[in-house]
């Protein structure tokens, strides 16, 4: 199975380890794109029609549950990953409200555990052809 992945971040050591640990995937093969800001995330969206979104939430021109809420905002149709080492006081409850399909700390261990969770993710029918999605994309 192939799987289009927008991955959004500003670093490029965190979009190149979630790459390569997105080769991990059991049974997927994932096309992943990437952007740095989210100022072109409703272009990328509608070029690369993602399965699924990772993101981080501290971008130039917006950090924080803001950011979550913008890609929500542009493509709320797709599971969206947050993968981030951005945290304030009450982040956790504002992501609770929000409700990404799951929150990632950029450390070692959550790198390591990205695979099995977007494994998780296909069999229960969120990402993949045949998860439920608006068609086509309109212009």
């Amino acid at each position: 199975m192939f799987v289009d992945v927008l991955v959004l971040d500003a670093d490029i050591q965190d979009v190149l380890l979630t790459r390569l640990r997105l080769r991990r995937v059991p049974g997927m093969r994932c096309r992943v794109r990437h952007i740095n800001r989210l100022d072109g995330l409703a272009r990328a969206v509608e070029y690369c029609d993602p399965a699924l979104i990772i993101t981080d939430l501290l971008f130039p021109e917006v950090m924080g549950s803001h950011a979550l809420a913008r890609v929500q905002a542009v493509a709320p149709w797709v599971p969206v990953i947050v993968q981030t080492a951005f945290d304030l006081p009450g982040l956790d409850a504002e992501l609770d409200r929000l409700g990404p399909a799951a929150r990632l700390d950029k450390s070692t261990a959550s790198y390591a555990a990205l695979p099995a969770l977007v494994g998780r993710l296909v069999r229960a029918g969120h990402v993949g052809h045949e998860a439920i999605r608006p068609w086509p994309m309109s212009a």
